[in-house]
């Protein structure tokens, strides 16, 4: 018995991850651009949008923009579609 809710629990679990996986898009959808807001110093660099998936509309969503202070010994790298024979999956900007 403990195998079998064991089993089970484990399928629950690989399928629930497997549905917050950003899916592939065969057209990826179009950046709207809005306003940015004012820069709060000189020393803030402009983080641009980045997509997230949304499992119930099933289709990307857009993430606006923001200003982040730069991190020391860090540079960000811009967020990017990548893409495959499956389609394009968006690639999150981070800090590396």
């Amino acid at each position: 018995m403990k195998k079998i809710v064991g089993t089970v629990f484990l399928l629950g679990v690989i399928l629930t991850f497997n549905n917050c996986m950003p899916a592939y898009v065969q057209v990826e959808p179009t950046y709207m651009e809005v306003p940015r807001p004012v820069q709060p110093s000189s020393a803030h660099i402009w983080i641009g949008g980045n997509w997230s998936w949304n499992n119930r509309s099933r289709r990307y969503v857009q993430q606006n923009g923001y200003w982040s202070a730069p991190r020391r010994g860090r540079t960000y790298q811009e967020g990017r579609w990548n893409r495959g024979s499956k389609g394009s999956k968006w690639e999150r900007g981070h800090w590396h």
